[in-house]
Parts: C-alpha cells; sequence; structure tokens
C-alpha cells in the first residue's frame, strides 16, 4: 500500500502505450473496422467519379489542332458530296476515319453545312457543327464555342 492509497498503486502498475509515429496516434482509435470503411468508402467514392469523368469527356470537345484541320478537311469533302438526301444522314460506313473516330451518333450534311453529333439529347445534343468559311452556324451562336476554322461544338440549348 503506498501513502497514496490503495487506488494510486494501480495507476502505477498500468504500462504507458509507446506511440511510434503521428499516423498511429491519429488512426489509433479507429481500430481495424473503422480502416476498412474509410478504404471501402474512397473506392466507391473514386468507382462513382469514373463514369461521370468519362461522360464528361464524351460531352466536350476535342481542343487537338491536327485532329480539328482533319475533321474541317473530311466536313469539306463531305460537303462537296452535297446535302443527305436521308433524313438519317451519312451512312456509317461512309465516315471518314477521323469523324469516325469521335464516335458520333450520325452525321448529316445539311445546305448550311456538317452536323457530326456525338450525342442527341431533346433540346440540341452535343456535337460539332461544320459550316463553310463566313457563314453562320444553324442555331442560335449563343449555344455555340468556336473551335476556329468553321468549326463549331455545340451544347444543349
Amino acid at each position: 500500500m503506498s501513502a497514496f492509497g490503495p487506488k494510486a498503486d494501480i495507476r502505477l502498475r498500468v504500462r504507458p502505450v509507446y506511440i511510434t509515429s503521428r499516423r498511429e496516434s491519429r488512426f489509433r482509435w479507429m481500430g481495424k473496422l473503422g480502416k476498412v470503411a474509410i478504404w471501402t468508402g474512397l473506392a466507391v467514392i473514386v468507382l462513382a467519379a469514373i463514369p461521370v469523368v468519362a461522360i464528361w469527356r464524351r460531352h466536350s470537345p476535342t481542343h487537338d489542332d491536327v485532329q480539328l484541320k482533319a475533321i474541317n478537311a473530311e466536313a469539306r469533302t463531305l460537303m462537296a458530296r452535297g446535302p443527305t438526301r436521308d433524313w438519317r444522314g451519312v451512312p456509317q460506313n461512309r465516315w471518314p476515319a477521323t469523324i469516325a473516330n469521335l464516335k458520333p451518333e450520325w452525321v448529316k450534311v445539311n445546305n448550311w453545312g456538317v452536323e457530326v453529333e456525338i450525342e442527341s439529347y431533346f433540346d440540341g445534343g452535343w456535337g460539332y457543327d461544320v459550316v463553310p468559311n463566313g457563314a453562320k452556324p444553324p442555331m442560335p451562336i449563343q449555344c455555340y464555342r468556336s473551335l476556329g476554322r468553321g468549326i463549331y461544338w455545340h451544347d444543349p440549348c
């Protein structure tokens, strides 16, 4: 028995816990189950972000100058053939290579230029409109972003 009473002895016999790093001290309270929950939550967030990034990339235009030049040249070739008579547009097997690599839903040649629809939507969808030099695209100008060389990117408007 100590001079401070029976409880003082019990406190003195407790071995101190030595912490080897700050990280261990931060997560020591959590235990294995808590760490598993955090890693699982992070994995779910990353897996949920993958489709969001894929959708975002599909709904944004290319800014690659070489690809834009090729799209412009191929669209001019399509315009030289004249407007498509079929409402479905140019058959998929007749799409030029660079335009086909964009994976559009359809390609149409109109009186005003070439429409490359990447994804349709009830209010216009996303895609490229290629017009002859000096011409204006068919939708209101605020629906477009100019990419240069008569190529415009449109969002739903």
